[in-house]
């Protein structure tokens, strides 16, 4: 069987998206106010603002929450890089906290031992899964009369006790970039509880003037690129040998086409090109596809369940705990091997389109090499150690028992 890729876009318009940048959004002006809205009834909330990117979200309530004295946030290093800069560039000086192995989120007793009264905020990550310690972060913001902000971009759709992920804390945010489950040509979403944190986070954003014309035609086609390469014909027949000559021979050109910001950089100052507003083209964009989360999500949860039944008896494998509700957004189904290099290259050698996770360990990247801390050993064995298996929606079950049974032979549980 060949391989389905590893990742897709879940809805692209390609007309459509091309008429809306030949036509500067003429026939759309109204959809930013009106994707607001509806956010705002989504959440309960008066205080939703569309953004042009989700990282701009993490940059608004940074800015929001920090003072001269108290600026520090904390934050687990699982993340992409970005997020961290945007946290520099808002006047924040991060500190890293290390992971909860399993679902890699960040840990309650790593807060607790790099907190000090110069903190500011603990920015929450939310990945696969929700936060495992959430109850007790939340209320451990709450003594410290701290800021509690949730990074949502991953986990849109999600609840916990019939309250949605994002409403949790005192400020989230969200992406609708290309890959996300609702995607867009880049897009996001910031909402906040406190009715002065929001009215900051607004009277910043009216910074932001125009609309990211280059941006949206560089994505538009990104998106038109990746979408034909992932085409299930192209792909069968094309992109999955060249993907895994590239691997095979560690081609550095050829593996840096699928990963997300292959190349980390530092910024501490915002550039002028994330000075930008959500145009009505990305809005509309979001807007047609928001009722097709709570479907896809569903799929996602009966994909890991399918693995976590699969995999579970197999000693060498940490696995995630597959339990059925909505506060997980499984996004994949991340596995953890202790010889993680040799398992992948098994895969590869058996026709499959397998990933190690796209988030990073920013702690030890060399752009942040003055906010490291060298006690975070957990983060370290995760990033080692971590295989994704896609759950989305059109991966298809054949593809999904394909790897199982492959991984189980590895393994010899067969």
């Amino acid at each position: 069987m060949r391989p389905s890729p590893r990742q897709k876009i879940y809805k692209f318009y390609i007309f459509k998206n091309l008429l809306h940048l030949i036509t500067l959004n003429l026939f759309n002006l109204n959809k930013t106010k009106i994707l607001e809205n509806h956010f705002k009834k989504h959440f309960s909330t008066q205080n939703a603002l569309c953004i042009n990117k989700g990282r701009i979200g993490a940059y608004l309530a940074v800015k929001a929450c920090i003072k001269p004295n108290k600026n520090k946030i904390i934050l687990s290093p699982f993340t992409i890089f970005d997020v961290v800069n945007m946290v520099i560039c808002a006047g924040g000086v991060p500190v890293f906290s290390d992971v909860e192995k399993k679902s890699i989120t960040i840990d309650i007793n790593s807060i607790e031992k790099v907190y000090d009264d110069k903190v500011a905020a603990i920015l929450i990550t939310h990945t696969h899964l929700l936060n495992k310690d959430i109850n007790e972060i939340i209320n451990f913001s709450k003594r410290k009369n701290i800021f509690l902000i949730e990074d949502c971009a991953i986990s849109y759709g999600t609840k916990m006790e019939n309250k949605f992920i994002g409403t949790l804390g005192d400020i989230s945010f969200f992406s609708f970039g290309i890959f996300k489950f609702i995607s867009s040509l880049n897009g996001g979403l910031i909402i906040a509880k406190d009715d002065k944190i929001y009215n900051k986070i607004v009277n910043e954003h009216m910074n932001f003037k125009s609309y990211d014309y280059s941006g949206l035609l560089h994505n538009y086609f990104k998106s038109l690129f990746v979408n034909l390469a992932t085409n299930n014909i192209v792909f069968k027949y094309f992109t999955s040998y060249l993907v895994k000559f590239g691997y095979t021979f560690n081609i550095k050109f050829i593996n840096n086409f699928s990963k997300n910001d292959p190349n980390p950089f530092l910024q501490q100052k915002l550039p002028e090109k994330y000075k930008k507003i959500i145009s009505p083209s990305q809005s509309h964009n979001i807007l047609k596809q928001l009722k097709y989360y709570k479907k896809d999500l569903d799929i996602r949860m009966l994909n890991a369940k399918l693995y976590y039944e699969n995999l579970k008896d197999i000693d060498n494998l940490i696995i995630p705990k597959f339990e059925k509700n909505y506060e997980n957004s499984w996004i994949n189904f991340p596995i953890q091997y202790h010889k993680r290099d040799k398992l992948i290259k098994y895969l590869f050698e058996n026709d499959r389109d397998i990933a190690v996770y796209f988030y990073r360990n920013c702690n030890e990247l060399e752009i942040f090499q003055k906010y490291r801390d060298e006690n975070l050993n957990i983060i370290r064995e995760v990033v080692n150690d971590i295989i994704l298996l896609p759950t989305y929606p059109s991966y298809g079950k054949q593809q999904i028992l394909k790897n199982i049974k492959l991984i189980r032979r590895f393994f010899e549980y067969e």
